[in-house]
């Protein structure tokens, strides 16, 4: 855990089969639209540090909607 702001944002290390030394980051943030609403902004980022950068973008294309629509929307209700 690289930063934490409750309801705000949250950025950690992202190293999904990667060496420790080359980490990829997330960072999410929360911008509150209404009582009950908010906007979710995920980046993703140093692909420079993955072995293929491009390749391994790719691969995660459709990884976080899966994640946030399917996996995060069932577990709220949403989906």
């Amino acid at each position: 855990m690289l930063a934490f702001e409750p309801g705000k944002r949250v950025l950690f290390t992202f190293q999904m089969g990667q060496p420790l030394e080359r980490p990829g980051e997330v960072e999410i943030n929360f911008e509150p639209l209404s009582v009950n609403t908010c906007r979710v902004t995920l980046i993703h980022s140093h692909w420079e540090g993955y072995a293929e950068p491009e390749i391994m973008r790719g691969r995660f294309a459709s990884g976080w909607e899966f994640v946030f629509n399917d996996a995060f929307g069932n577990y709220v209700g949403l989906a």
